[in-house]
């Protein structure tokens, strides 16, 4: 699998959200691939991170 493949579905891989196959191909990459592998740990952090903020209110007037 390619870098760009593999970045393009990092937040899917994350979600668990691909095929047992995707999943499968993405991590032999993610073993061989530092750049990629990094890019991993990083979105695994801003998930955290935006997980620890908690659920917030929209504000008043926001048309969603």
């Amino acid at each position: 699998m390619e870098c760009k493949r593999v970045l393009k579905l990092l937040n899917e891989y994350v979600d668990d959200s691909l095929s047992w196959r995707e999943a499968e191909g993405l991590e032999k990459h993610l073993g061989s691939c530092s750049e990629c592998a990094r890019e991993l740990q990083e979105l695994r952090a801003l998930q955290q991170l935006v997980r620890s903020l908690g659920r917030q209110e929209a504000p008043e007037g926001l048309d969603l």
